[in-house]
């Protein structure tokens, strides 16, 4: 009965290590990206465009339409790249144009002066900005304190990779 007890015990500790480092991992990094996508004008467009972003560490799924002139790409939870400069970097490479993009991305707010906030990932700090339609979620992020994580999602536009225009917001 000993054996089976310490086993137990075993298992149950490397479950809790896993389940920790699974939480603490997830913190931060892209969830979902819906990049638009100008210039793809047949479908050995979308199949090389697909391609290109699986190569992409970190990359769970990649849904290219064509008729949308759009990529989903949803990411595994326990990196913190690639970036959204990376995506659009393929999308270049590959002969397109990236247009805005939505995103739902998590990480540590961060309070600058001025109350200008930003949301850390790793080494990347994206500028957070405010959109009248969704006051309740910016003034909620305003009231967050500087450390916490936070998960969003916003719009970033063409020519952007590190501004955020918030849409919704979770504390």
């Amino acid at each position: 009965m000993k054996k089976i007890s310490n086993r137990m015990v075993r298992v149950l500790a490397a479950v809790s290590v896993l389940f920790i480092l699974g939480a603490w991992r997830a913190e931060a990094g892209l969830i979902k990206v819906d990049q638009t996508i100008w210039g793809m004008d047949c479908a050995p467009c979308a199949y090389g465009m697909e391609k290109g972003l699986k190569k992409l560490v970190g990359i769970k799924r990649v849904q290219v339409s064509l008729n949308k002139g759009n990529a989903v790409i949803e990411f595994v939870s326990d990196v913190k790249e690639p970036t959204l400069a990376d995506i659009r970097r393929v999308v270049r490479d590959s002969g397109f144009t990236p247009k805005e993009a939505k995103v739902k991305i998590s990480g540590t707010l961060k309070v600058q002066e001025h109350n200008v906030l930003l949301l850390q990932v790793g080494e990347m700090n994206y500028v957070l900005k405010p959109v009248d339609k969704t006051k309740a979620a910016w003034q909620r992020l305003q009231k967050a304190a500087n450390g916490s994580t936070i998960t969003v999602t916003g719009k970033v536009p063409a020519g952007h990779s590190d501004e955020i225009f918030v849409d919704e917001a979770l504390l």
